[in-house]
């Protein structure tokens, strides 16, 4: 599940307790932080969207910012600033996205400073007229069937 850490609710670590990976690791990796450091980590953008995350050595508010922002999956228009913001990207989406979930566009509030776009994702919507068509066509199709067989 996107913005889950990975491995069935745990976070993952690998041979350091500091280590948290959210969502997917699939598209394109964008890495961030002092890796020299004790803090870096990672963004992965597929077609246009944040879909996974990991953060190594940061604090428990970073990783909660890391985890919210990865669920939302905002769309990312520039790569290269993503890499710059780095951590600070997810701290300043966190604010940004209500906290129960994503309910509306966020508009920016300097026009033109941020290339990042947000937005809800139409999903539910989608899935919610598949299901509307489906039990038309079945309701149809059992009245056409019962009218048939009158004949």
């Amino acid at each position: 599940k996107a913005g889950a850490p990975r491995g069935g609710g745990r976070s993952r670590t690998s041979g350091s307790p500091g280590l948290q990976e959210f969502g997917t690791r699939v598209g394109e990796v964008i890495h961030f932080g002092d890796f020299s450091g004790s803090s870096f980590g990672a963004y992965w953008v597929h077609k246009g969207q944040l879909v996974g995350s990991f953060l190594e050595g940061g604090t428990k508010e970073q990783y909660e910012a890391i985890a919210q922002v990865t669920r939302f999956q905002p769309k990312v228009e520039d790569l290269a600033e993503l890499g710059i913001q780095g951590v600070g990207f997810a701290l300043t989406m966190s604010q940004k996205v209500p906290s129960a979930g994503p309910i509306a566009p966020v508009p920016s509030t300097d026009a033109g400073s941020s290339s990042i776009v947000l937005e809800k994702p139409l999903y539910a919507w989608h899935a919610a007229a598949g299901v509307v068509v489906a039990a038309s066509i079945a309701a149809f199709a059992y009245w056409y069937g019962r009218r048939r067989r009158r004949w």
